[in-house]
């Protein structure tokens, strides 16, 4: 009776509702931005402007989630309506200003994370050097490991963002032994196991070895020098998220030993 339609009483609605099958862009914004559709985020937002910071059961707003999927239009969008720029969201928009803007108002902004990143390491993988200067100048920690083990050089080096190592090496840092493992570098796995060859044992914060991770990558190389060191070759991996590097180390290896990952490709 008040005119309006099912689809505007969903849009404003504060709570969260449930539907069967899969999610429309017309009743729900985190879907229309997952598919990019600007005109369905314009009509949800003029019904309820609220939704510009709402937060879906991942904790993302939908300015987080239009980043990382890198829907720029959507983006653009959300931000003229005033979606709120976060920390994470502005390093991996490659916003160096807003970023600026937000350490400016809160310096503890720069320990946010995303998925066990921190703003360093995902600046790093993006190549972005500004920022990564930005965020060095912030102290940053240049050594800090992600839940992966990765520094933030291993990142750049994975990603091949040469620019962004040189800027890392000259602020000190330097690969830890996951970095190298993931690299594949048996030069720098034997330097640092002869300084201490207790890492041959280490896990990262996911509970996956170094072992795990050089059976799983193929190099043969490394995986001998960390055996060789007091690596073990039979613990069952617990379970493993998405690898840095595809197709090296996938969420399927629960279960599995070394012998196993060393294996399957």
């Amino acid at each position: 009776n008040a005119g309006q339609t099912p689809r505007l009483i969903a849009a404003k609605n504060p709570n969260s509702i449930r539907y069967h099958g899969s999610p429309s862009a017309e009743i729900d914004i985190f879907q229309a931005v997952r598919e990019g559709k600007t005109n369905s985020v314009a009509r949800l937002l003029q019904a309820d402007a609220r939704l510009a910071n709402a937060t879906n059961q991942l904790g993302q707003t939908p300015l987080r989630l239009a980043v990382t999927l890198r829907q720029t239009n959507v983006t653009a969008l959300l931000e003229k309506k005033g979606a709120e720029w976060d920390a994470p969201s502005a390093v991996m928009a490659g916003r160096a200003e807003v970023l600026q803007k937000i350490l400016r108002k809160n310096p503890a902004a720069i320990t946010n994370t995303v998925n066990s990143k921190s703003l360093l390491h995902l600046a790093a993988g993006d190549g972005n050097a500004r920022i990564v200067q930005m965020l060095l100048d912030a102290n940053a920690d240049p050594q800090a490991a992600d839940g992966w083990g990765l520094s933030p050089l291993g990142r750049a080096l994975l990603k091949q963002q040469t620019n962004v190592v040189r800027l890392l090496r000259a602020h000190g840092a330097a690969e830890n032994l996951f970095d190298a493992v993931y690299l594949g570098d048996a030069k720098t796995v034997s330097a640092l196991l002869a300084q201490n060859k207790a890492l041959a044992k280490a896990s990262n914060a996911m509970k996956i070895s170094v072992v795990d991770i050089a059976a799983a990558a193929g190099s043969a190389e490394v995986l001998k020098l960390l055996l060789k060191h007091g690596g073990s070759a039979n613990v069952p991996v617990i379970t493993i998220p998405p690898s840095p590097i595809p197709r090296r180390i996938s969420p399927f290896y629960q279960g599995r030993s070394p012998l196993n990952l060393a294996t399957f490709w």
